[in-house]
């Protein structure tokens, strides 16, 4: 990815709308107060480490890791955090087999050079027994766009292809499906709207006080309606929460 992405996502991911509401549904998948003392718990592929410090805050008497195969994510990453970072591919983890109690991963099977299946059955090798991996992705291919191609991302995904692709990889699917629904039609407006005008900069940036209240308000209330057991059957991304059998 570009370095200028990297330094923007690094500026604005801590409260930026949309980077609020991941850290918070993946780590309501993750479940992390429920994991055993000591646990590791591995962001693959961390960025700037925006889900590797609250990971960190939310895992008490356990070791929050970030790995990252840019040297400059990596960098911002450990500064940002305190946490271990390591330099390596998500395609050849440095971690021993069934060392990790959980890994999550949010939107990093999406990039350019990424081997989905490979990636998958390395995340299997290096989760122990009944490990848990909860992953973030954007959806439909259809929407490939402008913003996909300034941070790198080559492919996106249906909920269905997912699903078998984690099966094959050997594990079990335990919850998943479509989020970012609410505000769906207006994703895909813009899109539709950056591509007819020519903006070849990425979605990620600073937003007004007013635009971010308000769209952290809708995800907010998204993710009361998904605690209460409503999904909806569409959305920009996907978040699958599954487990290598014990």
């Amino acid at each position: 990815m570009d370095p200028e992405e990297y330094r923007k996502l690094a500026r604005v991911e801590a409260n930026m709308w949309w980077f609020v509401a991941l850290r918070r549904l993946l780590l309501g998948e993750l479940s992390l107060g429920t994991l055993p003392i000591g646990s590791r718990v591995l962001d693959a592929g961390c960025g700037t480490g925006g889900m590797l410090a609250a990971i960190r805050r939310a895992l008490p008497g356990g070791l929050a890791i970030g790995l990252d195969l840019d040297v400059l994510a990596a960098e911002l990453a450990r500064n940002a955090t305190g946490a271990a970072v390591v330099r390596g591919s998500i395609a050849s983890m440095p971690f021993a087999t069934g060392s990790l109690q959980a890994i999550v991963s949010a939107d990093v099977l999406c990039h350019a050079d990424v081997d989905v299946d490979r990636t998958l059955s390395e995340f299997r090798r290096c989760l122990a027994a009944g490990g848990l991996l909860a992953l973030n992705l954007p959806a439909y291919p259809w929407l490939l766009s402008t913003h996909d191609r300034a941070v790198s991302n080559t492919r996106r995904f249906t909920y269905c292809g997912l699903k078998r692709s984690l099966e094959q990889a050997g594990f079990c699917v335990e919850a998943g499906g479509y989020w970012n629904s609410l505000l769906f039609p207006l994703m895909v407006m813009h899109r539709l709207a950056s591509a007819i005008f020519g903006s070849g900069s990425s979605d990620v940036r600073q937003f007004s006080a007013w635009q971010n209240r308000l769209f952290t308000a809708i995800l907010g209330f998204e993710s009361r309606l998904r605690a209460v057991g409503i999904r909806m059957p569409f959305g920009g991304s996907l978040c699958m929460r599954c487990r290598k059998p014990a």
